[in-house]
């Protein structure tokens, strides 16, 4: 018959095995704090910040802000892609609603979609740019008009 101790020793281990592989999932996916376990901050023309994830990968970005029921208004996820080109977003098993704005190499704003609503229907719509993109900021539906933001104005932050 195993004994108290014993049990609180398998216990000990099962809960170790558990903490290490949700931390190998989460950068596996590469979505999350970055490696240093920070938040990127993204800082708008007018001194307000964002902590953004980071979607580096192809996993990353395809998994994005999908199956999330909330994000904090100074919450967000900035997509990093390798070259300059039209990115297109949809919000298949997104449950939030989210602005995506779209950015060049310098961080300038080229273009914005507003309020893109969760997709309940296939085929799901696809929202791009007109312009190029190195980058694409998703931040919480209103968020955009809120901050007063447009088209021109660069965002800083630490390239990832």
């Amino acid at each position: 018959m195993p004994t108290l101790c014993g049990m609180f020793r398998v216990a000990s281990v099962l809960v170790s095995f558990l903490v290490i592989l949700s931390v190998a999932v989460t950068s596996c996916v590469g979505v999350g704090p970055d490696e240093n376990g920070e938040l990127l901050p993204v800082t708008l023309p007018n001194g307000t910040k964002f902590l953004v994830e980071v979607a580096n990968t192809d996993a990353s970005r395809e998994q994005g802000l999908m199956h999330r029921d909330h994000l904090p208004d100074d919450r967000g996820m900035l997509f990093v892609f390798e070259s300059e080109d039209i990115w297109s977003f949809w919000m298949k098993n997104t449950l939030i609603p989210l602005d995506v704005v779209w950015l060049d190499g310098d961080g300038r704003i080229v273009d914005v979609a507003e309020g893109m609503q969760p997709c309940k229907t296939v085929p799901c719509p696809l929202y791009h740019p007109e312009q190029l993109s190195s980058f694409a900021l998703e931040i919480g539906a209103g968020r955009y008009q809120e901050e007063g933001l447009q088209s021109g104005m660069i965002l800083e932050f630490p390239r990832p």
